[in-house]
């Protein structure tokens, strides 16, 4: 059980100059490093998430679109026409889903 009395925030107050000491940190020093990290986790986030949404989506989908209609037997070119018009609509549907 934690007793909450002046000899325990003495020993509370004398950890904390020790820790101090040792790392050379205060814990505000230490908050505000995880604060920075945090941002840089989310902007690291937002740029992979980005580059698979707006590119990797549409991609995926018209190479698959292009190789179904290939092996249909349509045609080199049908097919390639047919990747090329997924790959803009996907491209197009990502970019409106995640503008808000």
């Amino acid at each position: 059980m934690i007793m909450f009395t002046d000899e325990g925030l003495a020993q509370s107050r004398e950890f904390r100059q020790k820790t101090h000491e040792i790392t050379g940190l205060d814990m505000t020093d230490e908050a505000m490093q995880r604060e920075q990290d945090a941002e840089e986790h989310q902007r690291s986030y937002d740029t992979i998430m980005g580059a698979c949404t707006e590119i990797g989506v549409p991609a995926a989908m018209g190479l698959a679109m292009f190789f179904t209609v290939w092996v249909m037997e349509s045609g080199f070119l049908l097919s390639l026409l047919a990747g090329i018009a997924t790959y803009v609509f996907v491209f197009f549907v990502v970019k409106t889903f995640f503008s808000h």
